[in-house]
């Protein structure tokens, strides 16, 4: 896209007295980030307070949290919303009869994990996570195979739950699932929408020897936050549009 360069040269007067990785996030991700959102407060260092994480209550036992990339910001200059990166690892140390130590560990989530805030409750806890991450006795039954092989679905009230999974909202879900490639859950609690998108490290910067910026990375970056942007979009307007 024609924003990435322009901002090539932001990012030239950003490295004069910075390294390179924080000049590329205070320049290039933040300007990519308010291309998007309203009201943008970008704090790399920060963290997502992982109370904020674990009220979502993932069901994924983990002993250490990680997070970093920390944004506030606004979508359609009305809904809160909060994003970081997130790493949760359950970590265990073992010591054999010879005293030699060895530490396993394991990933439990590793990406973006994103909070919306909107206007409208809907009564309900629903989960739409990757397929086989839900026990068949809570599981939704959902009338599209092809959306069962992506997702598995969980309603306190599977009225509401029905209500919001239209044919229309699936095949969205499904070609939004074709189109990121990598596994994405959502979860709607009350008032809150909760989405993860699994897709490991983001917003690091990557050293390229023809440019200033890599911009197959950058172009990369682009797409998570125009996927996050449209898909928060449509789950908000499907949320407002259902009769509850």
């Amino acid at each position: 896209p024609d924003v990435i360069i322009f901002l090539v040269s932001l990012l030239v007067i950003a490295l004069k007295g910075q390294k390179y990785n924080m000049a590329y996030k205070e320049c290039i991700i933040n300007a990519l980030i308010k291309n998007f959102f309203n009201d943008v407060d970008y704090i790399p260092k920060k963290k997502m307070p992982q109370e904020i994480y674990n009220k979502v209550n993932y069901n994924e036992y983990y002993n250490r949290y990680y997070s970093d990339d920390y944004v506030e910001a606004k979508i359609e200059e009305k809904y809160d919303m909060k994003m970081a990166e997130v790493h949760t690892v359950y970590e265990t140390t073992h010591t054999d009869s010879d005293g030699n130590t060895t530490t396993d560990r394991t990933t439990k989530f590793y990406g973006l994990f994103i909070k919306i805030k909107i206007n409208k409750s809907i009564k309900n806890k629903l989960f739409i996570r990757t397929d086989g991450e839900i026990s068949k006795r809570d599981r939704l039954e959902m009338d599209s195979s092809e959306f069962e092989r992506y997702f598995d679905v969980s309603s306190e009230d599977k009225i509401i739950g029905m209500q919001i999974l239209t044919h229309d909202v699936m095949d969205l879900l499904i070609n939004f699932r074709k189109f990121i490639k990598v596994p994405f859950d959502i979860c709607v609690l009350e008032n809150l929408i909760y989405i993860r998108l699994h897709i490991g490290s983001v917003f690091e910067a990557k050293i390229s020897k023809k440019s200033i910026i890599d911009k197959e990375q950058t172009e990369k970056y682009y797409n998570i936050l125009n996927f996050i942007e449209t898909l928060s979009k449509k789950i908000i307007n499907i949320l407002n549009d259902v009769e509850i």
